[in-house]
């Protein structure tokens, strides 16, 4: 507010002013001291400027170093990850194979006690059959019978 609106226009030209105050005895050594404490007014507040746009500048500069930090511990996070999750995919992997091994296993497991719970029925089969024509349950022993037919004659998966 203090500095003349002469001095504010685009198409001021300092030079001219300059030698104009210099040369015109008018305006004298009081203008010039007007001038001079505007100049240190200007400079007062383009420091402050400068130190606000400074203190900016430099709390930018700190908050991209604490990105640029973050970004390479994301990194470092990230390849441990990766090694993590590769290490479970072979764990994975290897459980997998096991699980299926097993798996086939006791698939054989239950054929297997299949067969031996057939051969055990056969194996009672006769003893059946004896006992029910000793007690005259022919019925009975002819139904006997024809389930050890069945039994014999078919292949274990029908059964």
């Amino acid at each position: 507010n203090e500095i003349p609106k002469e001095y504010l226009h685009k198409d001021f030209n300092v030079i001219t002013q300059c030698i104009e105050i210099l040369t015109s005895k008018k305006k004298g050594k009081n203008y010039l001291k007007v001038l001079e404490e505007l100049c240190e007014k200007l400079q007062f507040v383009i420091s402050r400027l400068v130190e606000g746009y400074y203190l900016g500048f430099s709390k930018s500069i700190q908050s991209y170093s604490v990105i640029l930090q973050h970004v390479g511990d994301n990194r470092k996070i990230a390849k441990n990850l990766q090694q993590i999750i590769l290490a479970t995919k072979e764990l994975l992997l290897k459980e997998t194979i096991q699980v299926k091994t097993m798996y086939m296993l006791q698939q054989q497991y239950e054929e297997q006690i299949k067969l031996l719970e057939l051969i055990n029925e056969i194996k009672v089969l006769p003893t059946i059959i004896n006992n029910t024509i000793k007690g005259q349950s022919f019925l009975s022993s002819a139904a006997y019978l024809k389930k050890a037919e069945l039994l014999v004659k078919h292949p274990i998966s029908d059964i």
